[in-house]
C-alpha cells in the first residue's frame, strides 16, 4: 500500500499510515442530518471518504480523500469552501490543524471533549475562527 501512495504522490513522503481503529462508518441518517443542517456549498471536500456516505450527499463537484484508496488528506493543499466528514481520532488534532489550512468551513463528527484536548489546540482553534456551532448526537454508543 505504501508504494501506491508514493506512486500517486511521487514528490511527497509517506504522510500517513492508516490505523484500523480509525475506520468507523457514519450512519447515512447522521450524515444526512449534518449535511442538511449545515448546507455546505461551493467547493466541498470529504477528507476521509470511507464508504462515501458524506461524499454522496455533497454537491456534484465535491472532492474526496481516502487513505485506503490512495488519496492522503495530508497531501491535500487546494483551498475548499467546506470540509464535512467523520475524521480519524488517532491523530485528530493534527487532522483538524491541517483542515484549518485548507478549509473556510469545517464540520466534523467528533467526541465533544476531543475539541478541547489542550490549551494549545484551543488557541489554534480560536486563531482559526473558533467554533460557530455544535450539534449533539449523543455519546456515540
Amino acid at each position: 500500500m505504501g508504494s501506491t501512495l508514493l506512486n500517486m504522490q511521487p514528490t511527497l513522503p509517506l504522510l500517513h499510515v492508516p490505523n484500523v481503529g480509525d475506520v468507523v462508518y457514519t450512519p447515512l441518517e447522521l450524515a444526512r442530518d449534518m449535511v442538511e443542517y449545515f448546507e455546505p456549498r461551493g467547493l466541498c471536500l470529504d477528507p476521509c471518504a470511507g464508504d462515501d456516505v458524506f461524499y454522496s450527499l455533497l454537491p456534484s463537484d465535491a472532492e474526496w480523500c481516502e487513505i485506503e484508496r490512495g488519496r492522503d488528506f495530508y497531501a491535500w493543499t487546494t483551498p475548499v469552501d467546506w470540509i464535512i466528514s467523520n475524521p480519524p481520532y488517532s491523530h485528530l488534532l493534527a487532522w483538524i490543524r491541517h483542515s484549518f489550512e485548507v478549509a473556510a468551513n469545517i464540520v466534523y463528527l467528533i467526541p465533544y471533549h476531543r475539541g478541547f484536548a489542550s490549551a494549545k489546540f484551543i488557541t489554534d482553534l480560536m486563531r482559526w475562527g473558533g467554533i460557530v456551532h455544535t450539534r449533539w448526537y449523543g455519546t456515540g454508543t
